[in-house]
C-alpha cells in the first residue's frame, strides 16, 4: 500500500516539482512561476511527509492565503489520505491564529468565546466614537488604524491617537478582537508566555505555507516563532506575483528567505502547464522589468497560440464600446466570453455598451454572502449567544425584525452601561434603572 501511495503521488511530477517534494528536511523556498503546479507541490509534499514518512498529521502545518484555498487543500488530502487527515491543521494564517487564541486568551485578558470584528463592523464601533467629534470618517480612521498595526503609518496627530486608545479599550471591554488582533495578539501571546510559544513549536514539526509573497511582517514573526525548534520551513511563493502590499504584505519576506534562513534551499517551478507561448512570452517580458525579482524564466510546451490584441483607449466609453464590438465582430455566442475589469465602477460603461447592443450579459459577484444584510444579521445573533458581551451585534439586532426598539431606547441604554461599566446585554436586564423607557419597551 505504501509503495502504491508513493507512485501516487510522485509519479506524475516533473524533476522539479518531484525534488521539491522529497526535500523534506530545513527551510525550503520554492519559487514557483504562474500555472507552474505549485498548490500540486504543496498537497503532495504533505501527503508525503504524512503517508510515506509516517509523520502524524497532528505534527504538521499548512498555511494558505485564503480559507477556498485551504478548502482545496483539505479535499485533495482527503482524496489521498482519506480520514487520516482530521488532525492536520490546514487554514490561514487568522484561522491559525484564531484557534491558538481560543486556547489561550485569557492569558491576554480576553475570554475564549471574543468575538471577531470585520472592516464593517470596526466602521460602525468607530461612528459611535467619532459621533461627536469632527474632521475624520469612520472608514478613514479604520484604515489609519490598520495601517498602524502593520507598522504602515505612524500616529502623529493627538486626535488620532485619542480616537485608536478609545477603540482599543472599546474592543477589549466588548471582548472583541478585529483581524489584525488576531495576528498581533498571537505574537503578544508567544511573547509574553515562551512556554505557549515552545508547545507550538515543538508540535508543528513541518510547516508549509503558500502564497509567501503575499505574508507581512507580523506573519513572518509568527512562521519564525513556530518553525523556531525544527526548522522544517516549506515556503512556496512568486515575487513576480506579489500584489498585495497595499494590506501590509511585505516582498522582503520571499526576497530575504535566504539571509533569514543561512542554511535554505531555493529550488524553481518554472514550466508552465496553464498558458500558450505567445501568454507566457509576453508575461515573461513585462515582469523581466521589475527590479525587486530573484529571476526564474518560464517556459510552455503548449503551443504557440493566437497573438494578444492590444488597445489603448482615450477614455472608459471608447473602452467599452472596443469590448463589445469585438464581442459582435467575433460571432460566438455571449457565453464564451469573460470580460475582467479592476473596480465595479468599471462595469457601467462595460454594461451600458453591452445593452446598446442587445449583447446579453450577467454582473458576477458584486456582493460577498457574509457581506448581505441578512447574513451579517444572523451572524450577529449567533455573536450574542456565544459572546453576550458584544454591544455591537446586539445593537445591530436589537430591533431586527422590528419590535418597537428605536433608537432613544438604545441611547437610554448606553447611558446606563456607560455610568455602571457594564454590558448593553447586561443593562438591558436592569429594568428598574429604566424608568425614562416606556413599560411595554422595557
Amino acid at each position: 500500500m505504501r509503495s502504491i501511495l508513493e507512485h501516487r503521488l510522485l509519479s506524475d511530477l516533473n524533476p522539479q516539482q518531484k525534488r521539491a517534494v522529497l526535500e523534506t528536511e530545513g527551510p525550503v523556498l520554492v519559487l514557483a512561476g504562474a500555472g507552474s503546479g505549485k498548490t500540486r507541490v504543496l498537497t503532495r509534499r504533505v501527503a508525503y511527509i504524512i503517508g510515506i514518512l509516517g509523520v502524524p498529521p497532528f505534527n504538521v502545518l499548512a498555511v494558505t492565503f485564503t480559507n477556498k484555498a485551504a478548502e482545496e487543500m483539505k479535499r485533495r488530502l482527503f482524496d489521498l489520505l482519506g480520514e487520516d487527515i482530521k488532525s492536520l491543521w490546514i487554514g490561514t494564517f487568522h484561522s491559525i491564529c484564531v484557534r491558538i487564541l481560543r486556547k489561550h486568551a485569557e492569558l491576554l485578558g480576553y475570554q475564549r468565546n471574543f468575538s471577531i470584528y470585520d472592516r464593517e463592523d470596526q466602521e460602525r464601533l468607530l461612528k459611535e466614537i467619532l459621533d461627536k467629534e469632527e474632521g475624520i470618517s469612520p472608514r478613514k480612521m479604520a484604515g489609519i488604524i490598520s495601517a498602524f498595526k502593520n507598522n504602515k503609518y505612524t500616529i502623529e496627530s493627538d486626535y488620532e491617537w485619542k480616537i485608536y486608545e478609545r477603540y482599543t479599550k472599546e474592543l477589549k471591554n466588548r471582548n472583541a478582537m478585529d483581524f489584525d488582533d488576531l495576528l498581533i495578539n498571537t505574537i503578544r501571546l508567544f511573547e509574553k508566555f515562551p512556554e505557549v510559544e515552545e508547545t507550538y513549536a515543538r508540535r508543528f514539526r513541518y510547516i508549509h505555507v503558500d502564497e509567501y509573497q503575499d505574508t507581512n511582517r507580523h506573519q513572518y514573526h509568527i512562521l519564525r516563532s513556530l518553525s523556531r525548534v525544527h526548522r522544517n520551513l516549506f515556503v512556496v511563493g512568486d515575487e513576480d506575483q506579489s500584489i498585495y502590499g497595499f494590506r501590509g504584505a511585505d516582498i522582503r519576506n520571499i526576497l530575504e528567505f535566504e539571509a533569514d534562513f543561512k542554511d535554505a534551499k531555493v529550488l524553481k517551478l518554472e514550466e508552465n502547464y496553464r498558458s500558450t507561448k505567445t501568454i507566457v512570452k509576453a508575461a515573461s517580458t513585462v515582469i523581466a522589468k521589475n527590479s525587486l525579482r530573484k529571476g526564474k524564466v518560464l517556459w510552455t510546451r503548449k503551443e504557440r497560440g493566437e497573438k494578444i490584441t492590444l488597445f489603448i483607449a482615450d477614455d472608459p466609453r471608447e473602452e467599452a464600446e472596443f469590448v463589445a464590438s469585438m464581442i459582435i465582430k467575433l460571432e460566438r455566442n455571449p457565453r464564451d466570453f469573460l470580460i475582467l475589469y479592476r473596480t465595479n465602477a468599471q462595469s457601467r460603461a462595460l454594461e451600458e455598451a453591452l445593452i446598446r447592443r442587445g449583447i446579453p450579459y450577467q454582473v458576477v459577484g458584486t456582493l460577498r454572502f457574509y457581506e448581505r444584510k441578512e447574513i451579517k444579521d444572523l451572524v450577529a445573533y449567533l455573536k450574542i449567544l456565544v459572546n453576550p458581551r458584544d454591544d455591537l451585534a446586539l445593537e445591530r439586532v436589537i430591533n431586527v425584525p422590528p419590535r418597537g426598539i428605536g433608537r432613544f431606547t438604545i441611547e437610554s441604554l448606553k447611558r446606563l452601561k456607560e455610568a455602571l461599566n457594564i454590558s448593553l446585554m447586561d443593562a438591558l436586564y436592569r429594568n428598574d434603572l429604566l424608568e425614562e423607557i416606556r413599560a411595554q419597551t422595557r
